[in-house]
């Protein structure tokens, strides 16, 4: 194992996602404004860690991720992009909205942000999924529905790749019941098709 450079900030429940050689951090419940960045060595190595443009509000519980340029943050609060720097890896001072994090779009909600995936940024909620196509400035275009899982979770892990996306644990309304079963569903495009079913 590579030692790596420690965080600025002490970070819990927070964003992380790795973009063009860099590694990007944002809010959690112990920073959750601050947003950080490093490069990744070749042999895997994380660089010094730098500061980047503050979050507008305090986020926890968030995705993060990356996609043609931009950085996507989903959860706690409206969902916010910002423009990457090619030449460095920090976040731009306009993102095309006069600062440098952006809303992503008007939907009104706090879902965590799973991941993007072929033009598409997709949302994890309780029980479901959105989703909202990436537009060429960067934002989202309107959020859709997604088909909803079989037993609704709270804080469950939802990761998309490979053409299916991802539900694994989270726990019910009495939190001592956890779930231990897992579910994909296969979306073949935008969440279209396919519904939620039991992995053994």
């Amino acid at each position: 194992m590579t030692n790596s450079n420690s965080m600025l900030g002490t970070h819990g429940n927070f964003g992380a996602t790795t973009y063009n050689g860099y590694v990007y951090v944002a809010g959690g419940s112990g920073a959750s404004t601050g947003v950080e960045y490093a490069s990744i060595s070749s042999t895997g190595g994380i660089g010094t860690f730098t500061s980047a443009a503050s979050l507008p509000s305090s986020r926890s519980g968030l995705g993060l991720a990356a996609y043609n340029g931009y950085l996507y943050l989903g959860g706690g609060g409206a969902s916010l992009f910002a423009k990457i720097n090619s030449t460095n890896g920090s976040l731009l001072s306009d993102a095309g909205c006069g600062s440098s994090w952006c809303a992503a779009d008007t939907y009104v909600g706090t879902e965590a942000l799973t991941g993007v995936y072929n033009g598409f940024a997709y949302f994890a909620t309780n029980s479901g999924v959105t989703y909202a196509q990436i537009q060429a400035s960067g934002g989202l275009g309107t959020r859709q529905t997604g088909t909803n899982f079989n037993i609704g979770t709270t804080s469950p892990v939802t990761k998309r790749a490979n053409g299916y996306l991802y539900k694994m644990g989270g726990f019910t309304i009495n939190p001592t019941t956890l779930h231990t079963q897992d579910e994909v569903a296969n979306k073949n495009g935008p969440c279209s098709g396919g519904t939620f079913i039991y992995q053994t």
